[in-house]
């Protein structure tokens, strides 16, 4: 790692060298690159700090003007050439500045563009100082009810099961293998009706069977969280990176958004298969013409007397095969 701390010290006895009368006292960063293509440091006549990237003619960009930091362009005054410039107004901040200058140059090192490195460095951040956000109840409560099934079928092959998780992702369903597919419904009563969201949520894809799984998730003081949940599927051989990624996917981020809610799963999972007869919308009930404008869809399914209801026998022997070769 280069020492950026080291760089601006000696940009900065240059300057009072000069009596600080130099607009601005740049050097290049050693990187191997030819040197009009170099980052470059840098200090103004009033001590603050640069870091620059030169970016071609036509590149655009959006200026960032915060409290103590700026992106703006800078063109050198001999060769025209634009730079992209990020300064640090405040001395107060100059030792976390020298930290990110030395993460813009770890980039360039791994052989990233200096703009970019600029650019995705301020992106990390910002990401950093984002702050947690409140997960509404509901949605907690969705996805510990998908953690819970995942916890089933990764104890019969763990990575398999986070491959088949499809919860977070643009899918029909919320688990799928060529074997089969399983839709999730939690609810916190103990009813038998359940929320479809969308024409295709009842469809099978390519001829693959659907079973409609609805679990009661009640909160409760003594329940786990979600992080609980996730160190549980790790035990069983899931990959915590993986599902952290899955998690972000879903809208919640592990370890900065707020995991207060706690949950149990009291009662036995109830199950169907959603054969011809089931109840509910099918994307093919809408004619082509009719049904294509629809972007979305979302109505309440009473599965009192819903057919196709397995036994707990059967849903385990379903699930041993959606995790078979």
């Amino acid at each position: 790692m280069t020492n950026s701390s080291e760089q601006f010290g000696l940009l900065l006895a240059d300057l009072w060298g000069r009596g600080g009368e130099s607009n601005l006292i740049l050097r290049d960063v050693e990187s191997g690159a030819p040197k009009a293509s170099r980052l470059l440091l840098g200090v103004n006549a009033q001590g603050q700090r640069h870091v620059l990237a030169p970016i071609p003619a036509d590149f655009a960009f959006k200026a960032e003007q915060g409290e103590s930091i700026e992106l703006t362009e800078w063109s050198h005054p001999t060769t025209g050439v634009r730079y992209l410039d990020l300064i640090c107004h405040d001395e107060l901040l100059s030792q976390p500045f020298e930290q990110l200058t030395d993460s813009i140059v770890d980039r360039v090192a791994n052989r990233e563009s200096p703009h970019i490195a600029i650019q995705e460095a301020i992106k990390d951040m910002q990401k950093l100082l984002k702050p947690g956000r409140v997960l509404a109840e509901n949605l907690a409560r969705g996805i510990f009810g998908e953690l819970v099934v995942l916890s089933w079928l990764a104890q019969r092959n763990a990575h398999y099961a986070v491959d088949a998780w499809h919860g977070p992702d643009p899918h029909v369903h919320d688990f799928s293998t060529a074997k089969g597919d399983l839709e999730v419904k939690s609810s916190g009563n103990d009813s038998r009706s359940v929320t479809i969201s969308s024409l295709s949520q009842l469809d099978e894809v390519a001829e693959t069977p659907l079973v409609l799984i609805r679990l009661h998730v009640q909160s409760a003081p003594q329940g786990k969280n979600l992080e609980e949940m996730i160190n549980g599927l790790v035990a069983l051989g899931c990959n915590h990176a993986d599902l952290v990624n899955k998690l972000e996917g879903e809208g919640f981020r592990l370890g900065i958004d707020s995991d207060e809610h706690r949950f149990i799963a009291p009662i036995e999972a109830l199950a169907w298969r959603v054969g011809s007869t089931f109840p509910g919308l099918r994307r093919g009930d809408l004619p082509i013409d009719r049904g294509e404008a629809i972007t979305q869809i979302k109505y309440t399914l009473n599965l009192l007397s819903a057919p196709g209801a397995m036994t707990a026998f059967e849903l385990q022997a379903y699930m041993d095969g959606m995790m078979s070769a």
